[in-house]
């Protein structure tokens, strides 16, 4: 087992931590207020109990934040591995689940080094809800924990937000590392009034806290003659020791392949899909193009992939043909009819709705395999969007109107161009389109 301690950690734990720095606080305001006081035996007695207790509770509480920090990083750190990161990523983190990296993460040591490459990565281009400046900016409390005072870096820590919200959320913790991303009650709210208010005066909700510091409020209160504060309350056993076992792994920093590469796994050598998806075939619907206009723009894909390949590009040159024009597959599937741009004029035509965002039109012209066969002639079903006249000549496909203004439309319009390049009826294909003239 790599973390030993007989105690779990919530949030709940760092009311611990802002009511003792609250009892120094009020307590150095109560004695410059009436000096004499500072004299008497049981505030010195107080102070005393607070400084001991204080002393082993804030740096253990630090480092169970630091190793939770630590893990998270290399949780999120892993998407650099993907697309999300620009151009490096840590070999040693490319796994797939947070789950994962958290386990991992035990295996590599919190030095300078291994901290310092977490901060590289970070300091990368990144893009989506993935990395970027805030995490930079949490990697780089890091090695704040590493030179500043435990309590200013707990202090600096708890308000870390990151693309989504508190740092405090990654649950993957909780078996792990024995620290439970938990609080009894509203965690940011509690946040935002410590920063506002005096806690021992004014109530931030219920503050679980341990019985050693409620019995030091209690304490407080009595010498002062203050009200209790009946908001904070006794609940939370003795954190005891924590301890990790580190591996001794090293943390390296790789360079991609090509700017926002896919290294899934570790893996820094190109995947072809992602090559000619990157090359433009994302963009690229086969319903839009002949068979001759297809290849075409496949070659074009082609020539595109290999310049992103670059000096890899003889390397995989068997293998982009083969990426590439396997695309025909798709193009076949899904245009099974090699057809020329047949035109048709008709008078007149026959629309009947299917239901009210589906249109059937039927068009007595010779079938060429475009549509559906009919004695009437062939028929089209628009089953995803409702026709719409887009202007005095033209019907289109864009969805924004029912069929109910089409029907009104062919009323004054006699006839009607098909333009059966393909034989996919689907919505956004510029070689269909139904034209009033």
């Amino acid at each position: 087992m790599r973390v030993r301690t007989n105690t779990k950690m919530t949030l709940d734990y760092i009311n611990d931590f802002y009511v003792l720095e609250a009892l120094k606080v009020n307590i150095g305001m109560e004695i410059s207020s009436d000096p004499k006081v500072e004299f008497k035996h049981s505030l010195t007695r107080l102070l005393f109990d607070i400084e001991r207790y204080a002393s082993d509770f804030i740096p253990n509480i630090a480092y169970r934040i630091f190793v939770y920090l630590y893990a998270a990083c290399l949780g999120e750190a892993r998407h650099a591995a993907n697309t999300m990161a620009e151009s490096y990523f840590l070999k040693e983190m490319s796994c797939e689940q947070r789950n994962q990296a958290f386990t991992s993460a035990l295996e590599f040591a919190p030095n300078d080094q291994n901290i310092q490459a977490i901060v590289d990565i970070f300091s990368q281009g990144w893009r989506g809800s993935f990395g970027g400046r805030k995490w930079l900016k949490i990697a780089k409390a890091l090695q704040m924990y590493r030179h500043a005072p435990d309590a200013a870096f707990i202090d600096h820590v708890v308000d870390l937000q990151h693309n989504t919200g508190t740092i405090f959320n990654k649950s993957e913790s909780d078996d792990i590392l024995n620290f439970r991303v938990r609080y009894s009650g509203d965690f940011l709210g509690f946040l935002d009034c410590k920063f506002r208010y005096n806690i021992l005066k004014r109530p931030c909700g219920d503050m679980y806290v341990t019985r050693k510091v409620a019995g030091f409020v209690r304490r407080y209160e009595l010498i002062f003659g203050l009200k209790p504060a009946k908001w904070i309350k006794s609940h939370l056993e003795i954190l005891g020791p924590y301890e990790i076992f580190w591996g001794n792994g090293v943390l390296t920093t790789e360079k991609k392949w090509h700017d926002w590469a896919q290294c899934k796994e570790g893996v820094n050598e190109p995947d072809l899909r992602w090559v000619i998806y990157k090359a433009g075939m994302s963009e690229v619907s086969v319903y839009n193009y002949t068979k001759s206009e297809f290849q075409e723009k496949l070659n074009e894909i082609k020539t595109e992939a290999v310049a992103i390949l670059g000096r890899l590009a003889s390397k995989y040159e068997r293998k982009l043909d083969k990426a590439v024009y396997s695309q025909y597959n798709r193009y076949n599937d899904k245009c099974k009819v090699d057809k020329l741009p047949i035109t048709y004029t008709v008078i007149p035509v026959k629309i009947k709705n299917v239901d009210y965002y589906n249109l059937e039109i039927q068009v007595p012209f010779e079938y060429y395999g475009y549509g559906e066969k009919t004695e009437y002639g062939f028929k089209i079903v628009d089953a995803s969007q409702g026709i719409t006249q887009k202007n005095e000549h033209e019907l289109g496909f864009d969805g924004q109107r029912g069929y109910t203004d089409a029907l009104a439309s062919l009323s004054n319009y006699g006839k009607i161009k098909i333009n059966t390049r393909t034989n996919n009826w689907t919505w956004g294909d510029k070689k269909l389109e139904a034209l009033f003239t």
